[in-house]
C-alpha cells in the first residue's frame, strides 16, 4: 500500500478522513494524493456566454489554495509525501478516475456517522464510491477518534481464497500490530439449510489458512448466528472493542441492486467505526 487517495471537500467528515489516512501512511511510508472535485451545475449556453468562467475559476482556485495549506499541513506534521489534485466534474466519476490516474491503492473517505446535512452528503458520495470502486475504499464515521485499530473484524460468508485479495485489510492490521477476528455470520432462518452444519468447521479451516498465509497467530475466528446481520455485528462490536469493520463486496446484476440494496454501501452510512470495503473483483 504505496498510494491513498483521500478525496475532500474540506468538511470535517473528510477532514477526519485525512486524519486517518495520515496515520497509515506515516506508518507504510506511504504517500498521500488529496483530491478536491469542483462539480460544475452550469449550462452549455451560460459557460459560452462566460457568466460561469469566472466564477468558475475563482471557486477552483480557492480550493486548490486550500488544498496546497493542508498539503503543507499535514507534511510538517505527520512527515508523510503529500500531493494534491484537482477535477471537475461529476463527483464519482472524478473519484474513480483520480484513483486510476494516481495509480491508488486504497481510497479513504469520510462518511456521515452522526453529522449534519453537509456530512450526509458527503457520506452518500463515500457509498456511491463503494459501488464502483476496483480499488478497496476505507469509510471512516465522522465521530471516529482517528486511532489506528488495534482490533479488526473481517466478516465473511465466502471464504475468500484469493492469494492477495485480503492484501489491504492485513496491510491496515500491520500498522497498529491489531488483531484479527473473522467472523461467519449465519442466520437463525438458515439452520436447517443443506451443508449449514459443516460451515463451523470451514471456518476453522480458513483462520487456519489465514494464520499460516499472513503468519499472524493471533488471528481468531467466530461463528456468530443470529436473526439479523447488522444487529449481530454491532452487538459483537460493542462487546469486543472493534475499531475497523473489514467487508468484501461482489459484482451484482442491475436488479439484484436494484431490489437488494449492496450491504457494505449500507453499513457505510451507519458503522461508528471505520469500513474498509474490498471489491472481490479487480
Amino acid at each position: 500500500m504505496k498510494c491513498l487517495l483521500v478525496p475532500t471537500d474540506f468538511s470535517p467528515c473528510a477532514g477526519n478522513a485525512i486524519n486517518f489516512a495520515a496515520g497509515i501512511a506515516k506508518v507504510l511510508s506511504a504517500k498521500i494524493v488529496l483530491l478536491n472535485v469542483y462539480e460544475h451545475a452550469g449550462s452549455a449556453y451560460t459557460d459560452y456566454v462566460g457568466l460561469n468562467k469566472e466564477f468558475k475559476a475563482a471557486m477552483m482556485n480557492e480550493r486548490l489554495l486550500k488544498l496546497e495549506q493542508l498539503q503543507q499541513s499535514i507534511e510538517q506534521t505527520e512527515g508523510v509525501a503529500v500531493s494534491v489534485v484537482q477535477y471537475e466534474g461529476p463527483i464519482k466519476e472524478s473519484i474513480i478516475k483520480s484513483a486510476a490516474d494516481v495509480n491508488a491503492d486504497i481510497i479513504v473517505m469520510g462518511t456521515l456517522g452522526n453529522g449534519g446535512i453537509k456530512e450526509r452528503l458527503w457520506g452518500s458520495h463515500t457509498a456511491a464510491v463503494i459501488g464502483v470502486s476496483e480499488i478497496p475504499v476505507v469509510a471512516v464515521p465522522i465521530e471516529y477518534d482517528g486511532a489506528l485499530p488495534d482490533k479488526i473484524l473481517f466478516t465473511t460468508n465466502h471464504f475468500e481464497g484469493s492469494a492477495s485479495i485480503l492484501d489491504p485489510l492485513f496491510e491496515l492490521a500491520a500498522t497498529n500490530m491489531a488483531q484479527v477476528f473473522v467472523a461467519l455470520f449465519s442466520s437463525e432462518n438458515a439452520v436447517n439449510a443443506a451443508g449449514v452444519e459443516e460451515r463451523p468447521k470451514k471456518l476453522a479451516e480458513y483462520g487456519r489458512a489465514l494464520q499460516k498465509s499472513y503468519h499472524d497467530k493471533s488471528l481468531v475466528t467466530e461463528y456468530l448466528p443470529g436473526d439479523d446481520f447488522e444487529n449481530t455485528i454491532e452487538q459483537y462490536i460493542n462487546k469486543n472493542g472493534i475499531k475497523l469493520l473489514a467487508m468484501v463486496t461482489y459484482q451484482r446484476s442491475f436488479f439484484e441492486r436494484l431490489f437488494y440494496p449492496s450491504l457494505s454501501k449500507k453499513m457505510s452510512y451507519h458503522t461508528r467505526i471505520p469500513l474498509l470495503v474490498i471489491p472481490a473483483e479487480k
